[in-house]
């Protein structure tokens, strides 16, 4: 058995793919599916990952920002979807996600979006789709018995869910962990309360502000004073995802050759049974937009991923690199070498910002950006050990 990981150029987004195969054939998953640079970038980096009418047997969406989520139509329309995890949400959290939207100075981001916020079976339906994907929501880590209304089926954060994505029998597929975790974004659900009493001198429920909004007791610019108290982008939630194999006999070997080339250092004696990146293991932590920088919510993720941490090589880091989800913790990871930042060359929010690649470098680690050009793709191949020479050493 074989996987590509791949960090793929989409700009100020995310489009993250792991495509494994062997005697089972391909299996396609995919982790966030959404560019705020340029969707026609992200839909030919689509079709340019995928053979047309592929299944793609899971899709993994952190948290519901459009430029995590708004590539997710063209994926759902063009190929096959059979199972979709994202993070559940309460009714409140789904109404104040809702108002962000509509209350945002250019209106609201996509139809989709506030389709899929609303009911994600409506969402389908007006993508007049010839199928249906299996909806899992993953519970919040604190909240094991957390309910929805929506028809999707719930499963707790922590629990491994490659059964329902890999086919069983094969001994190396069944070594194979998918572990999301699902973190309710407290501190920024805090803010929001904060601002909005604040401003309104009392509070709110989702309900009666978005009455007020139709009424016209409450203005827009009020509502999004409030909601832009919040740093970084309002968000309820944050889901990560640990992929990895439990058997040390898999590593992972970048494929970008100029990386490679710098990394391996190979002797003229390199050989397959023994190489100098072979020490890279094979797991990977996407963290989408979590909020590390704080010692408290940082330890809850080193908590969630305590007895794996060891298995992790690359990292993708939470929210493009910000400052403000970033935890110098992160670059003491015992085994991870590498970190993504998927981001524009040029943004507004400087991301990935200086402060976390200084920190990174200093710690001799190797961040990764990852922007709209097409050189700056980032991929691994994931196998078992030893690696084949051709996947090191020079021609």
């Amino acid at each position: 058995m074989e996987m590509i990981r791949s960090f793929l150029p989409v700009g100020q987004g995310a489009f993250y793919t792991e495509q494994f195969s062997g005697s089972f054939g391909q299996i396609n998953v995919v982790y966030d599916c959404g560019s705020q640079t340029s969707l026609s970038l992200l839909r030919r980096q689509i079709q340019q990952t995928f053979v047309p009418g592929s299944v793609i047997d899971a899709v993994f969406i952190s948290h519901l920002h459009a430029d995590h989520i708004n590539g997710l139509p063209f994926l759902l329309t063009h190929y096959r979807v059979k199972n979709l995890f994202f993070p559940l949400l309460t009714q409140e959290h789904r109404q104040l996600l809702l108002l962000r939207d509509l209350v945002a100075p250019n209106g609201p981001t996509t139809p989709f979006l506030t389709s899929f916020l609303t009911n994600p079976y409506q969402a389908f339906g007006e993508l007049d789709l010839d199928y249906t994907p299996t909806l899992y929501q993953i519970r919040d880590y604190r909240q094991p018995d957390l309910s929805s209304n929506l028809d999707a089926i719930s499963l707790p954060s922590g629990e491994t869910v490659s059964h329902i994505i890999l086919p069983g029998g094969d001994k190396d597929l069944d070594d194979w962990l998918y572990l999301p975790f699902n973190f309710q974004q407290d501190t920024r659900l805090a803010i929001l309360r904060s601002a909005l009493r604040k401003i309104f001198h009392r509070d709110y429920s989702p309900e009666e502000l978005a009455e007020g909004l139709e009424d016209g007791t409450i203005s827009y610019a009020d509502l999004r004073q409030a909601y832009h108290q919040v740093p970084n982008t309002f968000n309820t939630n944050s889901m990560t995802l640990l992929s990895s194999s439990q058997s040390s006999q898999y590593a992972q070997v970048p494929l970008s050759p100029n990386l490679a080339v710098n990394l391996r250092q190979c002797s003229s004696h390199c050989s397959q049974s023994q190489c100098c990146v072979s020490s890279y293991p094979s797991g990977c932590l996407y963290t989408g937009d979590y909020e590390a920088s704080k010692p408290p919510l940082y330890q809850e993720l080193a908590h969630a991923y305590d007895s794996y941490m060891a298995d992790i090589g690359c990292l993708q880091l939470p929210h493009h690199g910000s400052r403000y989800n970033y935890n110098t913790d992160l670059s003491h990871l015992p085994a991870c070498m590498f970190y993504i930042a998927s981001a524009a060359s040029s943004n507004k929010n400087h991301h990935p910002h200086a402060s976390v690649l200084k920190d990174i470098l200093a710690h001799n680690r190797l961040p990764l950006p990852v922007t709209e050009q097409t050189d700056s793709l980032v991929s691994f191949l994931v196998c078992p050990l030893p690696f084949p020479p051709s996947a090191l050493c020079p021609p």
